[in-house]
This record gives structure tokens, C-alpha cells and sequence, in this order.
């Protein structure tokens, strides 16, 4: 698992926003489009069972809220 993992859906604005805060952060993070890739929703369903989107994922930790994810110090990712 990479350091920041996104998984999405189309037409999702709160994954757009989340896509948009890490890129302005310079956060490097590796997307995965769960409509346009079946065996990346499935690798989704072996981490947790929710169901909405964005998931993401900071060193294998879920976030649960693009709040909390506004608050983490990603510095040590960088």
C-alpha cells in the first residue's frame, strides 16, 4: 500500500476536493477509480466495508472526514 491511497467515484465533489487539497499540498497520492477499475473496488471491500467516497487512506489508516483529513501533518509524507 503507498503512503496516501484515494479511492473514488465519478461525479464525487467531496473526491474532488480531497484530490484537490493533496495536490495542493503537494502530496503525492496514487487514485484509484473504483468505476473504472473493478479490482480496485475489491481491494477497497478487503480494507472496509462503508460504502461512500472518498475512501482514503494515510499509511494504511482510513480517514474518516475530509475535516479530519485537513488536520493531519503530512509532512513526514512529503
Amino acid at each position: 500500500m503507498h503512503p496516501v491511497e484515494i479511492y473514488t467515484g465519478p461525479g464525487c465533489g467531496y473526491c474532488e476536493h480531497t484530490l484537490a487539497l493533496l495536490t495542493s499540498r503537494h502530496i503525492p497520492f496514487v487514485e484509484y477509480d473504483v468505476y473504472q477499475d473493478s479490482s480496485a473496488l475489491q481491494e477497497l471491500h478487503t480494507h472496509t466495508a462503508n460504502q461512500t467516497y472518498p475512501q482514503d487512506f494515510i499509511n494504511n489508516r482510513s480517514v474518516s472526514s475530509f475535516e479530519e483529513l485537513l488536520n493531519i501533518d503530512f509532512n513526514n509524507l512529503k
